[in-house]
């Protein structure tokens, strides 16, 4: 049940109008998720600096159960970085990530916790 937002100073109508399915698709096959599994939301024209310049950036936060250690980071910050590059046409030193791990009693789909949920499809 990943969530993402990407939030950028980007104007909307600057964007590949189908970035939210493409950040979909690269996510699932980097995580090995099912895609229907994703949420994301691309928040653009956001008054949004990194280091005081409004140059172009982009902050990506990825909320995921059980996909983050030290070393898996490593890797998807590269790949994310190098997605964001070649879709958005921002570098990696305006790239901010944070991977945020959350556990399946902390969120909620289907009317009950993701715990709950997984526990009674078996």
């Amino acid at each position: 049940m990943p969530f993402v937002v990407l939030t950028t100073n980007i104007p909307d109508n600057k964007l590949p109008s189908d970035l939210n399915q493409s950040i979909t698709q690269f996510l699932a096959g980097l995580f090995n998720k099912p895609a229907p599994d994703f949420s994301v939301i691309v928040d653009a024209g956001k008054r949004f600096t990194i280091g005081g310049t409004s140059e172009p950036a982009v902050m990506l936060v990825i909320k995921s159960i059980g996909n983050y250690n030290e070393t898996a980071n490593i890797k998807y910050a590269k790949e994310i970085s190098e997605f964001v590059q070649k879709n958005v046409g921002v570098g990696n030193d305006r790239c901010v990530i944070h991977f945020f791990p959350f556990e399946t009693s902390e969120v909620s789909r289907f009317g009950t916790t993701i715990q709950e949920y997984r526990k009674n499809k078996k």
